[in-house]
Protein backbone atom coordinates (compact mmCIF):
# COMPACT_ATOMS: atom_id res chain seq x y z
CA UNK A 1 0.00 0.00 0.00
CA UNK A 2 1.24 3.46 -0.89
CA UNK A 3 2.52 5.80 1.77
CA UNK A 4 -0.07 8.33 0.52
CA UNK A 5 -2.58 6.61 2.83
CA UNK A 6 -0.89 8.55 5.65
CA UNK A 7 -0.36 12.32 5.78
CA UNK A 8 3.29 13.35 5.22
CA UNK A 9 3.30 14.99 8.66
CA UNK A 10 2.59 11.62 10.28
CA UNK A 11 5.37 9.88 8.37
CA UNK A 12 7.76 12.72 9.24
CA UNK A 13 6.95 12.16 12.92
CA UNK A 14 7.63 8.44 12.53
CA UNK A 15 11.05 8.86 10.91
CA UNK A 16 12.01 11.58 13.40
CA UNK A 17 11.97 8.99 16.19
CA UNK A 18 15.20 7.43 14.95
CA UNK A 19 17.37 10.52 15.45
CA UNK A 20 19.11 10.21 12.10
CA UNK A 21 18.50 11.03 8.44
CA UNK A 22 16.04 8.35 7.39
CA UNK A 23 13.46 7.48 4.82
CA UNK A 24 10.40 5.34 4.80
CA UNK A 25 10.90 2.42 2.45
CA UNK A 26 7.54 0.72 2.88
CA UNK A 27 4.11 1.36 4.37
CA UNK A 28 1.91 -1.72 4.52
CA UNK A 29 -1.66 -1.76 5.85
CA UNK A 30 -2.24 -4.60 8.30
CA UNK A 31 -5.97 -4.80 7.56
CA UNK A 32 -7.93 -4.63 4.33
CA UNK A 33 -9.66 -1.33 5.04
CA UNK A 34 -7.37 0.76 7.29
CA UNK A 35 -9.13 4.11 6.73
CA UNK A 36 -7.82 6.60 9.29
CA UNK A 37 -6.92 4.05 11.97
CA UNK A 38 -4.59 1.52 10.42
CA UNK A 39 -2.64 -0.21 11.78
CA UNK A 40 0.30 0.04 9.41
CA UNK A 41 3.59 -1.83 9.35
CA UNK A 42 6.27 0.72 8.50
CA UNK A 43 9.85 -0.07 7.54
CA UNK A 44 12.29 2.79 8.11
CA UNK A 45 15.95 2.91 7.13
CA UNK A 46 18.36 5.18 8.94
CA UNK A 47 22.03 5.49 9.81
CA UNK A 48 21.41 3.04 12.64
CA UNK A 49 19.92 0.38 10.38
CA UNK A 50 16.48 -0.84 9.42
CA UNK A 51 13.63 -0.32 11.85
CA UNK A 52 10.30 -2.15 11.82
CA UNK A 53 7.43 -0.38 13.59
CA UNK A 54 3.66 -0.62 13.82
CA UNK A 55 1.64 2.59 13.68
CA UNK A 56 -1.97 3.13 14.74
CA UNK A 57 -3.65 6.44 14.02
CA UNK A 58 -7.00 8.10 14.61
CA UNK A 59 -8.94 11.23 13.74
CA UNK A 60 -8.27 14.21 15.95
CA UNK A 61 -11.91 15.18 16.48
CA UNK A 62 -12.87 14.89 20.15
CA UNK A 63 -16.08 13.01 19.30
CA UNK A 64 -14.42 10.50 16.96
CA UNK A 65 -15.27 6.97 17.92
CA UNK A 66 -16.33 3.54 16.79
CA UNK A 67 -19.57 1.83 17.63
CA UNK A 68 -20.77 -1.74 17.69
CA UNK A 69 -23.28 -1.98 20.54
CA UNK A 70 -21.98 1.15 22.25
CA UNK A 71 -19.77 4.15 21.50
CA UNK A 72 -16.03 3.83 22.18
CA UNK A 73 -13.82 6.92 21.94
CA UNK A 74 -10.80 6.48 19.67
CA UNK A 75 -8.77 8.91 21.78
CA UNK A 76 -9.63 7.05 24.99
CA UNK A 77 -8.83 3.62 23.57
CA UNK A 78 -5.45 4.83 22.24
CA UNK A 79 -4.63 6.39 25.61
CA UNK A 80 -5.54 3.11 27.31
CA UNK A 81 -3.28 1.17 24.97
CA UNK A 82 -0.35 3.52 25.56
CA UNK A 83 -0.76 3.19 29.34
CA UNK A 84 -1.14 -0.59 29.18
CA UNK A 85 1.94 -1.02 26.98
CA UNK A 86 4.01 1.06 29.40
CA UNK A 87 2.81 -1.14 32.25
CA UNK A 88 3.50 -4.29 30.23
CA UNK A 89 7.07 -3.18 29.59
CA UNK A 90 7.61 -2.32 33.25
CA UNK A 91 6.57 -5.88 34.17
CA UNK A 92 8.30 -7.56 31.21
CA UNK A 93 5.12 -8.96 29.77
CA UNK A 94 5.29 -10.27 26.20
CA UNK A 95 3.80 -7.31 24.34
CA UNK A 96 4.99 -4.72 21.79
CA UNK A 97 7.03 -1.89 23.26
CA UNK A 98 5.69 1.63 23.04
CA UNK A 99 8.00 3.91 21.05
CA UNK A 100 5.95 7.11 20.95
CA UNK A 101 2.39 8.38 21.27
CA UNK A 102 0.77 11.58 20.06
CA UNK A 103 -2.60 11.73 21.79
CA UNK A 104 -3.11 15.42 21.03
CA UNK A 105 -2.91 15.05 17.25
CA UNK A 106 0.06 17.37 16.82
CA UNK A 107 1.27 15.41 13.79
CA UNK A 108 -2.09 15.68 12.04
CA UNK A 109 -3.65 12.56 13.52
CA UNK A 110 -3.71 10.79 16.84
CA UNK A 111 -0.83 8.34 16.63
CA UNK A 112 0.63 5.45 18.58
CA UNK A 113 3.84 3.74 17.46
CA UNK A 114 5.17 0.44 18.79
CA UNK A 115 7.84 -2.07 17.98
CA UNK A 116 6.85 -4.66 15.41
CA UNK A 117 6.72 -8.23 16.68
CA UNK A 118 8.24 -10.73 14.29
CA UNK A 119 5.37 -12.82 13.03
CA UNK A 120 5.95 -16.54 13.23
CA UNK A 121 3.90 -19.63 12.55
CA UNK A 122 0.79 -19.64 14.70
CA UNK A 123 1.55 -22.14 17.44
CA UNK A 124 -1.94 -23.47 18.03
CA UNK A 125 -0.82 -26.99 18.77
CA UNK A 126 -1.06 -28.43 22.28
CA UNK A 127 2.17 -26.76 23.41
CA UNK A 128 1.21 -23.37 22.00
CA UNK A 129 -2.26 -23.30 23.52
CA UNK A 130 -0.91 -24.31 26.90
CA UNK A 131 1.68 -21.52 26.60
CA UNK A 132 -1.07 -18.98 25.97
CA UNK A 133 -2.95 -20.27 29.01
CA UNK A 134 0.23 -19.99 31.07
CA UNK A 135 0.68 -16.35 30.03
CA UNK A 136 -2.66 -15.14 31.36
CA UNK A 137 -1.99 -15.42 35.12
CA UNK A 138 1.24 -13.43 34.66
CA UNK A 139 -0.80 -10.62 33.10
CA UNK A 140 -3.34 -10.65 35.92
CA UNK A 141 -0.57 -10.71 38.54
CA UNK A 142 0.21 -7.10 37.62
CA UNK A 143 -1.53 -4.87 40.16
CA UNK A 144 -3.53 -2.05 38.58
CA UNK A 145 -4.31 0.88 40.89
CA UNK A 146 -7.28 3.08 39.96
CA UNK A 147 -6.42 4.92 36.75
CA UNK A 148 -8.62 6.72 34.20
CA UNK A 149 -6.80 4.96 31.34
CA UNK A 150 -7.13 1.50 32.89
CA UNK A 151 -10.74 1.45 34.13
CA UNK A 152 -12.56 -1.44 35.78
CA UNK A 153 -13.65 -4.10 33.28
CA UNK A 154 -16.77 -6.13 33.94
CA UNK A 155 -16.80 -8.31 30.82
CA UNK A 156 -14.52 -9.28 27.97
CA UNK A 157 -14.72 -7.02 24.92
CA UNK A 158 -16.06 -4.21 27.08
CA UNK A 159 -17.01 -2.17 24.03
CA UNK A 160 -19.79 -4.68 23.32
CA UNK A 161 -22.72 -5.77 25.48
CA UNK A 162 -24.95 -8.08 23.47
CA UNK A 163 -26.78 -9.32 26.57
CA UNK A 164 -27.96 -5.75 27.17
CA UNK A 165 -28.76 -5.33 23.47
CA UNK A 166 -31.03 -8.36 23.49
CA UNK A 167 -32.72 -7.20 26.71
CA UNK A 168 -33.31 -3.77 25.16
CA UNK A 169 -34.82 -5.34 22.05
CA UNK A 170 -37.22 -7.40 24.17
CA UNK A 171 -38.31 -4.22 25.97
CA UNK A 172 -38.73 -2.37 22.67
CA UNK A 173 -40.87 -5.16 21.21
CA UNK A 174 -43.05 -5.17 24.34
CA UNK A 175 -43.49 -1.40 24.22
CA UNK A 176 -44.24 -1.47 20.50
CA UNK A 177 -46.90 -4.15 20.96
CA UNK A 178 -48.57 -2.56 24.00
CA UNK A 179 -48.00 1.15 23.36
CA UNK A 180 -50.26 3.83 21.97
CA UNK A 181 -49.82 5.10 18.42
CA UNK A 182 -47.88 8.08 19.77
CA UNK A 183 -45.59 5.84 21.87
CA UNK A 184 -44.92 3.64 18.83
CA UNK A 185 -43.98 6.68 16.73
CA UNK A 186 -41.66 7.95 19.47
CA UNK A 187 -40.03 4.52 19.74
CA UNK A 188 -39.47 4.31 15.97
CA UNK A 189 -38.05 7.85 15.96
CA UNK A 190 -35.56 6.91 18.70
CA UNK A 191 -34.48 3.75 16.89
CA UNK A 192 -33.97 5.56 13.59
CA UNK A 193 -32.01 8.28 15.40
CA UNK A 194 -29.79 5.66 17.06
CA UNK A 195 -29.40 3.65 13.84
CA UNK A 196 -29.54 6.09 10.89
CA UNK A 197 -28.40 3.38 8.44
CA UNK A 198 -31.33 1.08 9.18
CA UNK A 199 -33.83 0.51 6.38
CA UNK A 200 -37.56 0.31 7.08
CA UNK A 201 -37.32 -3.45 6.60
CA UNK A 202 -34.54 -3.66 9.19
CA UNK A 203 -36.59 -1.58 11.64
CA UNK A 204 -39.68 -3.74 11.13
CA UNK A 205 -37.65 -6.91 11.68
CA UNK A 206 -36.12 -5.53 14.89
CA UNK A 207 -39.60 -4.81 16.28
CA UNK A 208 -41.04 -8.23 15.40
CA UNK A 209 -38.27 -10.86 15.45
CA UNK A 210 -36.20 -11.12 18.67
CA UNK A 211 -32.49 -11.60 17.92
CA UNK A 212 -32.07 -14.54 20.25
CA UNK A 213 -32.59 -18.30 20.58
CA UNK A 214 -33.97 -20.54 23.35
CA UNK A 215 -30.42 -21.69 24.18
CA UNK A 216 -29.15 -18.12 24.49
CA UNK A 217 -32.14 -17.18 26.65
CA UNK A 218 -31.53 -20.16 28.93
CA UNK A 219 -27.83 -19.32 29.23
CA UNK A 220 -28.60 -15.66 29.99
CA UNK A 221 -30.96 -16.66 32.80
CA UNK A 222 -28.29 -18.90 34.34
CA UNK A 223 -25.61 -16.24 33.89
CA UNK A 224 -27.74 -13.87 35.94
CA UNK A 225 -27.89 -16.41 38.78
CA UNK A 226 -24.19 -17.30 38.97
CA UNK A 227 -21.92 -15.75 41.61
CA UNK A 228 -18.84 -14.09 40.24
CA UNK A 229 -15.96 -11.97 41.39
CA UNK A 230 -16.28 -8.21 41.07
CA UNK A 231 -12.77 -7.67 42.41
CA UNK A 232 -10.81 -5.27 40.22
CA UNK A 233 -7.45 -6.57 41.27
CA UNK A 234 -5.27 -7.22 38.27
CA UNK A 235 -4.42 -6.19 34.73
CA UNK A 236 -6.67 -7.63 32.04
CA UNK A 237 -6.23 -7.42 28.27
CA UNK A 238 -10.01 -7.70 27.68
CA UNK A 239 -9.82 -9.32 24.21
CA UNK A 240 -7.54 -12.34 24.34
CA UNK A 241 -8.13 -14.12 21.03
CA UNK A 242 -5.88 -15.69 18.41
CA UNK A 243 -6.25 -12.57 16.28
CA UNK A 244 -4.55 -10.61 19.07
CA UNK A 245 -1.67 -13.03 19.55
CA UNK A 246 1.56 -13.11 17.55
CA UNK A 247 3.90 -16.03 18.02
CA UNK A 248 7.54 -14.93 18.36
CA UNK A 249 9.90 -17.89 18.54
CA UNK A 250 6.84 -20.06 19.34
CA UNK A 251 5.97 -17.89 22.36
CA UNK A 252 2.73 -15.88 22.55
CA UNK A 253 2.90 -12.09 22.44
CA UNK A 254 -0.29 -10.13 23.15
CA UNK A 255 -1.06 -7.19 20.86
CA UNK A 256 -3.94 -4.66 20.66
CA UNK A 257 -4.28 -3.53 24.29
CA UNK A 258 -6.83 -0.79 23.61
CA UNK A 259 -9.43 -2.43 25.86
CA UNK A 260 -7.10 -3.12 28.79
CA UNK A 261 -8.05 -2.33 32.35
CA UNK A 262 -8.46 -3.74 35.82
CA UNK A 263 -10.57 -6.85 36.25
CA UNK A 264 -11.02 -10.32 37.74
CA UNK A 265 -8.72 -13.17 36.75
CA UNK A 266 -11.45 -15.17 35.03
CA UNK A 267 -12.31 -12.42 32.55
CA UNK A 268 -9.38 -12.99 30.19
CA UNK A 269 -9.28 -16.76 30.71
CA UNK A 270 -12.99 -17.18 29.95
CA UNK A 271 -12.77 -15.07 26.81
CA UNK A 272 -9.65 -16.85 25.60
CA UNK A 273 -11.31 -20.22 26.18
CA UNK A 274 -14.38 -19.18 24.18
CA UNK A 275 -12.33 -17.71 21.34
CA UNK A 276 -10.07 -20.78 21.12
CA UNK A 277 -13.11 -23.09 21.16
CA UNK A 278 -14.40 -21.24 18.09
CA UNK A 279 -11.43 -22.56 16.13
CA UNK A 280 -10.19 -25.61 18.02
CA UNK A 281 -13.23 -26.90 19.87
CA UNK A 282 -13.58 -27.66 23.56
CA UNK A 283 -10.28 -29.54 23.60
CA UNK A 284 -8.45 -26.33 22.70
CA UNK A 285 -10.27 -24.42 25.43
CA UNK A 286 -9.30 -27.07 27.98
CA UNK A 287 -5.65 -26.84 26.93
CA UNK A 288 -5.70 -23.16 27.89
CA UNK A 289 -7.07 -24.07 31.30
CA UNK A 290 -4.35 -26.70 31.74
CA UNK A 291 -1.68 -24.13 30.83
CA UNK A 292 -2.97 -21.80 33.54
CA UNK A 293 -3.08 -24.57 36.13
CA UNK A 294 0.38 -25.89 35.32
CA UNK A 295 2.10 -22.51 35.40
CA UNK A 296 0.38 -20.54 38.13
CA UNK A 297 0.60 -20.78 41.88
CA UNK A 298 -2.85 -19.17 41.88
CA UNK A 299 -5.81 -21.58 41.73
CA UNK A 300 -8.03 -21.65 38.69
CA UNK A 301 -10.70 -18.91 39.05
CA UNK A 302 -13.60 -20.44 40.97
CA UNK A 303 -16.07 -18.45 38.87
CA UNK A 304 -14.76 -19.66 35.50
CA UNK A 305 -18.22 -20.95 34.50
CA UNK A 306 -19.54 -17.39 34.81
CA UNK A 307 -16.76 -15.95 32.65
CA UNK A 308 -17.08 -18.72 30.05
CA UNK A 309 -20.79 -17.94 29.70
CA UNK A 310 -20.20 -14.20 29.80
CA UNK A 311 -17.75 -14.37 26.90
CA UNK A 312 -19.90 -16.68 24.75
CA UNK A 313 -23.03 -14.60 25.33
CA UNK A 314 -21.31 -11.32 24.43
CA UNK A 315 -21.94 -12.12 20.76
CA UNK A 316 -24.81 -11.54 18.32
CA UNK A 317 -27.30 -14.38 18.10
CA UNK A 318 -26.31 -14.97 14.48
CA UNK A 319 -22.54 -15.27 13.96
CA UNK A 320 -22.62 -15.96 10.21
CA UNK A 321 -20.22 -13.06 9.64
CA UNK A 322 -17.65 -14.87 11.85
CA UNK A 323 -17.75 -17.94 9.64
CA UNK A 324 -20.16 -20.62 8.41
CA UNK A 325 -19.96 -22.72 11.60
CA UNK A 326 -19.45 -19.92 14.15
CA UNK A 327 -22.98 -19.97 15.60
CA UNK A 328 -22.85 -23.76 15.89
CA UNK A 329 -19.49 -23.61 17.68
CA UNK A 330 -20.68 -20.88 20.05
CA UNK A 331 -23.77 -22.92 20.88
CA UNK A 332 -21.66 -26.05 21.46
CA UNK A 333 -19.52 -24.07 23.92
CA UNK A 334 -22.63 -22.82 25.72
CA UNK A 335 -24.06 -26.35 25.98
CA UNK A 336 -20.76 -27.64 27.36
CA UNK A 337 -20.71 -25.01 30.12
CA UNK A 338 -24.37 -25.59 30.98
CA UNK A 339 -23.78 -29.34 31.17
CA UNK A 340 -20.81 -28.76 33.45
CA UNK A 341 -22.94 -26.58 35.70
CA UNK A 342 -25.72 -29.16 35.88
CA UNK A 343 -23.24 -31.85 36.88
CA UNK A 344 -21.69 -29.60 39.52
CA UNK A 345 -25.13 -28.80 40.92
CA UNK A 346 -26.04 -32.48 41.03
CA UNK A 347 -22.89 -33.29 42.99
CA UNK A 348 -23.28 -30.30 45.31
CA UNK A 349 -20.06 -28.67 44.11
CA UNK A 350 -19.45 -25.00 44.67
CA UNK A 351 -17.87 -23.39 41.63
Amino acid sequence: MSATCLPPSVLTSVTAQFKAPSRTVRVQALRNNPRERGPWHITVTSATGTHEVVLKTGPTAEQAGRRTTRYVSVRTSMSTEATALTLAEDHRLPAPRLIAADLAGGCGRLALMTTAVTDGTQATDEIGLRALGALLPTVHAVSVPPHPDLPPRTRAREGDDYVAVRAQQRDDIDHHESGTDRERRELCHRLISDHPNWSQERLDRYLTVPATTPLIQQAERILGQLPHSSEQAGLVHDDVALGNVIWAESKPVLIDWEGAGSGPAGLDLGNARFEIAQQHGQQGADLLRQGWQQSSSEPLPADLDYWDLSAALNTPANLAHWGPDASHRRDAFLRHVLTRLRRAHRHGEVR
